[in-house]
Protein backbone atom coordinates (compact mmCIF):
# COMPACT_ATOMS: atom_id res chain seq x y z
CA UNK A 1 0.00 0.00 0.00
CA UNK A 2 1.10 3.88 -0.64
CA UNK A 3 -0.01 5.86 2.16
CA UNK A 4 0.89 9.79 2.42
CA UNK A 5 0.65 11.45 5.19
CA UNK A 6 1.33 15.26 5.67
CA UNK A 7 0.60 17.83 8.32
CA UNK A 8 -1.23 20.94 6.00
CA UNK A 9 -1.59 20.70 2.40
CA UNK A 10 -1.65 17.92 0.02
CA UNK A 11 -2.23 19.28 -4.07
CA UNK A 12 -2.67 16.19 -7.03
CA UNK A 13 -3.16 18.33 -9.74
CA UNK A 14 -3.29 16.23 -12.13
CA UNK A 15 -6.76 14.73 -14.49
CA UNK A 16 -5.83 11.68 -13.93
CA UNK A 17 -5.18 9.85 -11.22
CA UNK A 18 -3.96 6.18 -11.82
CA UNK A 19 -3.98 3.31 -9.00
CA UNK A 20 -0.60 1.70 -8.41
CA UNK A 21 -1.30 -1.79 -9.50
CA UNK A 22 -3.40 -3.72 -6.85
CA UNK A 23 -2.03 -1.32 -3.95
CA UNK A 24 -4.56 0.78 -1.74
CA UNK A 25 -4.08 4.00 -1.64
CA UNK A 26 -4.03 6.47 1.73
CA UNK A 27 -3.68 10.23 1.44
CA UNK A 28 -3.63 12.47 4.72
CA UNK A 29 -3.71 16.24 5.09
CA UNK A 30 -5.38 19.19 6.68
CA UNK A 31 -6.38 20.03 3.39
CA UNK A 32 -6.42 17.96 0.03
CA UNK A 33 -7.11 19.25 -3.70
CA UNK A 34 -7.47 16.47 -6.45
CA UNK A 35 -7.82 17.70 -9.80
CA UNK A 36 -5.94 20.72 -12.14
CA UNK A 37 -6.49 23.96 -10.79
CA UNK A 38 -5.76 25.73 -14.41
CA UNK A 39 -7.08 24.41 -17.86
CA UNK A 40 -4.13 22.40 -19.70
CA UNK A 41 -4.19 20.48 -22.98
CA UNK A 42 -4.24 17.28 -20.38
CA UNK A 43 -7.91 16.08 -20.60
CA UNK A 44 -9.34 13.24 -18.00
CA UNK A 45 -9.30 9.84 -19.66
CA UNK A 46 -12.01 7.45 -19.39
CA UNK A 47 -12.37 6.04 -15.49
CA UNK A 48 -11.53 2.39 -15.13
CA UNK A 49 -12.01 -0.35 -12.06
CA UNK A 50 -9.59 -1.88 -10.52
CA UNK A 51 -8.86 -4.04 -7.29
CA UNK A 52 -7.51 -1.15 -5.69
CA UNK A 53 -8.67 1.65 -2.90
CA UNK A 54 -8.28 5.12 -2.49
CA UNK A 55 -8.77 6.60 0.73
CA UNK A 56 -8.68 10.30 1.27
CA UNK A 57 -9.04 12.00 4.90
CA UNK A 58 -8.51 15.42 5.34
CA UNK A 59 -10.29 18.39 7.48
CA UNK A 60 -11.62 19.63 3.74
CA UNK A 61 -11.61 18.35 0.21
CA UNK A 62 -11.60 20.45 -2.94
CA UNK A 63 -12.31 18.79 -6.24
CA UNK A 64 -11.09 20.79 -9.88
CA UNK A 65 -11.85 20.18 -13.06
CA UNK A 66 -12.31 16.93 -14.59
CA UNK A 67 -11.00 14.02 -12.54
CA UNK A 68 -10.73 10.42 -13.49
CA UNK A 69 -9.73 7.94 -11.26
CA UNK A 70 -8.18 4.57 -12.76
CA UNK A 71 -8.12 1.41 -11.60
CA UNK A 72 -9.98 2.22 -8.50
CA UNK A 73 -12.54 -0.08 -7.30
CA UNK A 74 -13.65 1.50 -4.02
CA UNK A 75 -13.05 5.20 -3.50
CA UNK A 76 -13.45 7.07 0.35
CA UNK A 77 -13.22 10.54 0.12
CA UNK A 78 -13.80 11.78 3.94
CA UNK A 79 -13.72 15.32 5.40
CA UNK A 80 -14.47 16.35 8.62
CA UNK A 81 -15.58 19.79 7.17
CA UNK A 82 -16.95 20.69 4.01
CA UNK A 83 -16.11 19.06 0.23
CA UNK A 84 -16.16 21.73 -2.64
CA UNK A 85 -16.66 20.97 -6.14
CA UNK A 86 -15.05 23.88 -8.58
CA UNK A 87 -15.80 23.54 -12.41
CA UNK A 88 -13.18 24.96 -14.92
CA UNK A 89 -14.25 27.65 -17.83
CA UNK A 90 -14.58 25.93 -21.12
CA UNK A 91 -12.47 27.47 -24.02
CA UNK A 92 -15.46 29.54 -25.10
CA UNK A 93 -15.42 30.49 -21.05
CA UNK A 94 -18.92 30.45 -20.44
CA UNK A 95 -19.38 27.48 -18.52
CA UNK A 96 -17.62 25.86 -15.45
CA UNK A 97 -17.54 22.76 -15.85
CA UNK A 98 -16.15 19.47 -13.71
CA UNK A 99 -16.28 15.68 -12.67
CA UNK A 100 -15.23 13.13 -10.41
CA UNK A 101 -15.38 10.12 -12.53
CA UNK A 102 -14.69 6.50 -11.30
CA UNK A 103 -15.65 3.00 -11.48
CA UNK A 104 -17.58 0.89 -8.69
CA UNK A 105 -17.97 2.32 -5.10
CA UNK A 106 -17.45 6.53 -4.34
CA UNK A 107 -17.98 7.03 -0.71
CA UNK A 108 -18.48 10.44 0.05
CA UNK A 109 -18.76 11.47 3.94
CA UNK A 110 -18.48 15.43 4.65
CA UNK A 111 -20.57 18.34 7.00
CA UNK A 112 -21.65 19.25 3.53
CA UNK A 113 -21.28 18.77 -0.34
CA UNK A 114 -21.13 21.71 -2.79
CA UNK A 115 -20.15 23.61 -5.67
CA UNK A 116 -19.06 26.88 -5.93
CA UNK A 117 -20.16 29.46 -7.74
CA UNK A 118 -21.22 29.01 -10.83
CA UNK A 119 -19.71 25.57 -11.23
CA UNK A 120 -21.39 22.66 -13.04
CA UNK A 121 -19.78 19.69 -11.45
CA UNK A 122 -21.26 16.01 -11.86
CA UNK A 123 -20.07 13.21 -9.71
CA UNK A 124 -20.11 10.02 -11.46
CA UNK A 125 -19.71 6.40 -11.50
CA UNK A 126 -19.29 4.63 -14.68
CA UNK A 127 -22.35 2.81 -16.10
CA UNK A 128 -21.40 -1.05 -16.56
CA UNK A 129 -18.08 -1.21 -13.35
CA UNK A 130 -19.49 -2.81 -10.80
CA UNK A 131 -21.71 -2.31 -7.61
CA UNK A 132 -22.39 1.59 -9.24
CA UNK A 133 -22.92 2.99 -5.82
CA UNK A 134 -22.53 6.23 -4.29
CA UNK A 135 -23.02 6.91 -0.99
CA UNK A 136 -22.96 10.38 0.79
CA UNK A 137 -22.83 10.04 4.64
CA UNK A 138 -22.44 13.05 7.20
CA UNK A 139 -19.19 14.05 8.87
CA UNK A 140 -20.99 14.37 12.59
CA UNK A 141 -19.83 17.94 12.34
CA UNK A 142 -22.77 20.80 12.03
CA UNK A 143 -22.61 22.33 8.58
CA UNK A 144 -21.59 25.50 7.90
CA UNK A 145 -23.14 28.43 5.89
CA UNK A 146 -22.21 27.71 2.34
CA UNK A 147 -21.20 30.69 0.19
CA UNK A 148 -21.77 29.72 -3.28
CA UNK A 149 -24.50 30.62 -6.03
CA UNK A 150 -25.91 29.49 -9.28
CA UNK A 151 -24.44 26.84 -9.19
CA UNK A 152 -25.42 23.08 -10.12
CA UNK A 153 -24.24 19.96 -8.22
CA UNK A 154 -25.38 16.21 -9.91
CA UNK A 155 -24.73 12.88 -8.74
CA UNK A 156 -25.06 9.91 -11.37
CA UNK A 157 -24.79 6.24 -10.23
CA UNK A 158 -26.92 3.29 -10.73
CA UNK A 159 -27.33 3.47 -6.79
CA UNK A 160 -27.36 6.13 -4.72
CA UNK A 161 -27.68 6.26 -0.80
CA UNK A 162 -27.87 10.05 0.39
CA UNK A 163 -27.54 10.08 3.91
CA UNK A 164 -25.27 13.39 4.17
CA UNK A 165 -25.69 16.89 3.19
CA UNK A 166 -25.83 17.77 -0.36
CA UNK A 167 -26.16 21.73 -1.50
CA UNK A 168 -26.34 23.63 -4.29
CA UNK A 169 -27.53 27.17 -3.25
CA UNK A 170 -29.59 29.73 -5.96
CA UNK A 171 -28.38 26.25 -8.25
Amino acid sequence: PLELAVRNRLELQAPNIVAPGTGDVALQANYVALGPQLRSSLQAGAATAGPARLDVTAGAIDLFGDVALQGFGDVALSAQQDIRATGLSNDAGTVLGGSLSTAGTLTITAAQVYPTTFSDYLLRILPGSGPGTIRVLPSGQTPGTVLSAAARLRVEAANIEQAGVLRAPLG
